[in-house]
């Protein structure tokens, strides 16, 4: 069975839970629409996943899906869960996003980070769902942060921040990926890797996660409080400890939120699909033999 198969077997099964999923979830609440300005035509949702040909080059695959991600709605959790810990979630967020979006200067308690890291990680949860060839995270991440309410243990980074424009205004972002080394090839094909981007007006939420030890791929180069300053965005994840003033955020451009999006891995890490080294291999084969068939 397939990576993606495995991931992917319990599309009758709540994420969450072994239950059976019989509930429809908006993957964004229905308070936003209390909250922000209407539905846009131009609203748009995209899942990405990276294709790499036999000449080595990298390439990312976008499927883009018109219409609002507020209407978003996928069948993939059980009816307890959504009107349980799934809606307090929910609500708990709601008054501090709601906040965020008046534009007010007010303190980002340390209390209220880690709802608004809990709430962007079921978010991002729910969302791959929608194309199960782009899905990263596993079953038993879900469950953990179904027993606690909290990011996987592991390389997870949380950040949110303000941007300026209209190309991130209602956007739903995700990215799932193979990252691996070159001295460590994997011997079986599936995405370790996401990185999704939640636009929330003029907010961005981005969740990324590994399971590759030691990776180079950003925002993992580097310490998660240097990617944040770089990157003019509040850490949510890994917790640092302290409040933090909203209006010391960072008003960035659209541009640089897009390319957050599409930055992927130096050369020290690989980004794809394994099948890129066993075309190379033949490749290189063929190559060989011909060079020993003309000598």
């Amino acid at each position: 069975m397939s990576a993606t198969s495995s991931q992917y077997v319990h599309r009758q099964q709540c994420a969450f839970c072994k239950s059976e999923a019989n509930s429809d979830e908006h993957v964004l609440p229905q308070w936003f629409d209390k909250v922000l300005a209407p539905r846009r035509h131009e609203d748009r949702t995209f899942q990405c996943k990276i294709s790499t040909k036999a000449s080595g080059v990298s390439s990312t695959v976008v499927k883009q899906r018109n219409g609002s991600p507020r209407s978003k709605r996928l069948k993939v959790v059980c009816t307890k869960c959504n009107n349980e810990w799934m809606s307090v979630l929910q609500d708990r967020t709601s008054s501090i996003i709601t906040k965020m979006l008046e534009d007010v200067n007010f303190l980002i308690t340390t209390k209220d980070q880690a709802i608004l890291a809990a709430w962007a990680t079921m978010t991002a949860m729910t969302y791959e769902f929608d194309d199960p060839d782009t899905m990263a995270i596993l079953e038993t991440e879900r469950f953990w942060f179904r027993s606690l309410r909290l990011p996987p243990q592991g390389e997870w980074r949380i950040f949110v921040g303000r941007h300026s424009g209209g190309s991130w205004k209602c956007r739903l972002f995700h990215l799932g990926y193979n990252a691996f080394r070159v001295d460590n090839m994997p011997l079986v094909l599936e995405a370790n890797s996401q990185k999704t981007i939640i636009g929330i007006e003029n907010l961005d939420f981005m969740i990324f996660s590994t399971r590759l030890e030691s990776s180079s791929v950003s925002p993992f180069d580097q310490s998660p409080s240097d990617f944040s300053k770089y990157h003019g965005l509040i850490q949510l994840h890994p917790p640092t400890g302290e409040d933090i003033e909203w209006h010391k955020s960072k008003m960035r451009p659209d541009a640089e939120v897009t390319q957050v999006a599409f930055k992927h891995a130096d050369n020290a890490t690989l980004i794809g699909q394994l099948r890129i080294f066993e075309l190379q291999r033949r490749y290189s084969e063929k190559t060989a033999k011909a060079k020993v068939d003309k000598s």
